[in-house]
């Protein structure tokens, strides 16, 4: 009896060291950007990141403990950084221009500097990429990737278009639907699916991969979704 009780107040003894050292963040939480890196952020109202004017990250100053350190008015010191990755905050995806809400039936893909979600329980993803250049040099840049694809394949259904994200948005778009890539281990043909948005907003110029095994293009209704949720800076 005397054993069990000392073995019970060892745990209690542990349990309570581990919660008296666990690190209180004030003003903010602790949060891992794309590459693992763990970094104390300030976080708005709707759990958002907090940025400066120039679009830097604004991050809490902590101590070698994990804890805030304040100024000598009491204040919690802060830093503003440059956003090098993108950072998930639950279902948030912020960039270093933008940010997102993770649609419900979809999931985060290890976000690193731009978007990366995949549709829950599907071969279905969304990848959207920031480039240098114009949308223009965008499309020249990925065309040869279609071509090839309707060159190599047979039966291959094309689109090359534009699609409309929301009022403000025309995209341009290029698609091409293979109904067998391969075969199964039962001999079944394996579709697959390539598609891109190409766009321009608030000066930079992004790509929007789609990759499925159906052809998408019959109803883009909830990609086109997601993009116009986008919240642009």
């Amino acid at each position: 009896m005397k054993k069990y009780f000392a073995l019970i107040i060892s745990l209690i003894v542990i349990l309570t060291c581990f919660t008296a050292c666990k690190p209180k963040i004030k003003n903010g939480t602790v949060v891992e950007n794309g590459v693992g890196e763990q970094i104390a952020i300030v976080t708005s109202p709707d759990g958002g990141i907090v940025r400066d004017d120039a679009g830097n990250l604004v991050v809490l100053v902590t101590d070698e403990n994990g804890r805030n350190v304040k100024d000598d008015n009491g204040e919690y010191k802060t830093n503003a950084v440059a956003m090098d990755h993108a950072i998930v905050i639950g279902r948030r995806v912020e960039t270093r221009n933008y940010s997102v809400e993770i649609p419900n039936g979809w999931s985060d893909a290890k976000t690193l500097n731009d978007l990366q979600i995949t549709k829950d329980g599907t071969d279905e993803s969304l990848v959207i990429t920031e480039k240098d250049g114009s949308v223009s040099q965008a499309i020249e840049e990925l065309a040869p990737i279609f071509e090839n694809a309707k060159s190599m394949y047979a039966n291959v259904i094309s689109e090359n278009t534009s699609v409309e994200i929301n009022e403000d948005i025309t995209a341009s778009f290029m698609s091409v639907y293979i109904p067998e890539i391969k075969t199964d281990e039962n001999g079944n043909p394996v579709p697959g699916y390539l598609a891109y948005f190409f766009f321009e907003e608030a000066g930079h110029t992004y790509t929007c991969k789609i990759e499925g095994r159906r052809n998408i293009s019959e109803n883009l209704g909830e990609f086109t979704e997601i993009l116009s949720s986008i919240n642009f800076r």
